[in-house]
């Protein structure tokens, strides 16, 4: 089953916002620490330039700390260290050193952005660092490398690209992985085993939700408690595996014969819990009966013949009741009533 999630996935996980963190936090110290080397050494104009930088990432990192937008201080992170690597590859920093520096902005760019934009952003950085290195007569560059330090950049940076988008792209894949069975586990806690039906846990939440809506928009809902009909009896003559087969049959012609809107659930045992959303206590009454005289009709085919099987009803509104208990105690006292009344039947009869 495709979870909703996995087509729009954006890369603004945790991790993400984690690596943004401690970008700001380090990159801003050693932007600072390495301006104040710079200026001791006497260069004046690269040390601003390197206080610029770190003023730029630590101010995007309060911004974002107060105002709480993550794509826009991603984003300015991504951009900012694009300019400070070309701004170290064009001049070359303190003798040279600077393009050293240059090897992190592939590492920074995959783990703030994923792989897919990521990839798509050092791509262009690697042809404009193309033309830098080897044209840079083209762009009024004239500062250049010798041709040993071009080549061995060169292969550096394209080797720690295709290893971070390597990586990242893996990482990316184990998270949504990860994501996607943590959701079927969740699905699991809130299915019953054997009927595929919402168990006692998954349809609570439903109801819950269901009676939200009601004190919202001022809707009817139902509820009905079904019971099949001497359970024990089958089991005791059948064995427990006719009775499994039994209870699936039931919960099949529940699901197959309900409205798009309602919800079956199995409530325990051999019951089983019907939500009827914007339905009346008479509408509700007049669907159940019908499925409930479907299950009468359509006995369960085994090797010893049919059996034939019945369901004893009893129904609840919320035009009576609005808290969850009463609704669910209300439906289970209209069931004694059912069978206390021959079984078989729906209570209370309001046709």
């Amino acid at each position: 089953m495709p979870l909703p999630f996995l087509a729009n996935f954006s890369h603004t996980n945790a991790t993400a916002r984690t690596v943004g963190d401690w970008l700001c936090l380090l990159g801003g110290i050693f932007l600072l620490g390495f301006g104040v080397k710079s200026q001791l050494s006497g260069l004046q104009l690269y040390a601003y330039c390197l206080y610029a930088f770190a003023f730029a990432c630590l101010a995007s990192f309060v911004v974002y700390k107060r105002y709480g937008n993550w794509r826009a201080h991603r984003n300015f992170l991504v951009a900012e260290f694009v300019v400070l690597y070309g701004f170290l590859l064009i001049t070359g920093g303190e003798e040279n050193s600077g393009i050293l520096w240059c090897s992190a902005l592939p590492l920074i760019t995959f783990s703030l952005l994923g792989s897919r934009k990521g990839g798509a952003v050092m791509l262009a950085v690697l042809s404009c660092s193309a033309v830098i290195l080897y044209a840079p007569d083209w762009v009024g560059i004239a500062h250049s490398y010798s041709d040993n330090t071009r080549y061995r950049f060169s292969a550096s940076m394209l080797f720690i690209s295709a290893m971070a988008y390597t990586m990242e792209h893996a990482r990316m894949h184990a998270q949504l992985a990860s994501e996607r069975a943590n959701l079927e586990l969740r699905q699991l806690l809130r299915r019953d085993e054997l009927t595929g039906l919402f168990n006692r846990r998954g349809i609570k939440e439903k109801v819950r939700l269901e009676l939200h809506r009601v004190a919202r928009d001022q809707r009817e809902l139902s509820v009905v408690l079904c019971d099949i009909d001497f359970f024990k009896a089958v089991n005791d003559q059948y064995g427990h595996d006719v009775g499994d087969r039994a209870l699936r049959h039931v919960a099949q012609l529940l699901s197959d014969n309900v409205r798009a809107i309602d919800v079956v659930g199995r409530w325990g045992g051999e019951e089983f819990l019907i939500v009827l959303p914007n339905t009346s206590l008479v509408e509700g009454y007049h669907l159940i009966e019908r499925i409930r005289r479907l299950v009468a009709e359509r006995p369960l085919a085994t090797n010893d013949g049919e059996i034939a099987l019945s369901m004893s009803c009893g129904l609840a509104s919320t035009c009576f009741h609005s808290r969850f208990d009463d609704v669910i105690k209300a439906a289970d006292i209209n069931l004694y009533e059912a069978k206390e009344g021959g079984r078989n039947c729906t209570r209370p009869k309001v046709a």
